[in-house]
């Protein structure tokens, strides 16, 4: 995400969406720059393993000071 955004030459970033069949905890990781400067809100499925739910919260939260919440099925994680 950092690189595409850089690439882009993006000047701002708002909202971040994604699902992407278990790999959204790398996103995450990979859009650390991109969470800590723009602060885009997100919503993130967190359904494809087990561990989903705290892995990619717990990347976003590396990233900068954010709030996260699952939703009430535990599928999808929302920051802001």
């Amino acid at each position: 995400v950092d690189a595409i955004v850089e690439r882009l030459a993006l000047s701002q970033v708002n909202f971040v969406k994604a699902d992407i069949e278990g790999a959204e905890r790398h996103a995450m990781r990979g859009a650390a720059c991109t969470l800590s400067k723009f602060r885009p809100k997100l919503a993130l499925c967190v359904y494809h393993y087990p561990d989903c739910p705290v892995a990619v919260r717990d990347a976003v939260l590396a990233a900068g000071e954010y709030r996260t919440k699952l939703d009430s099925t535990g599928k999808f994680l929302y920051g802001w």
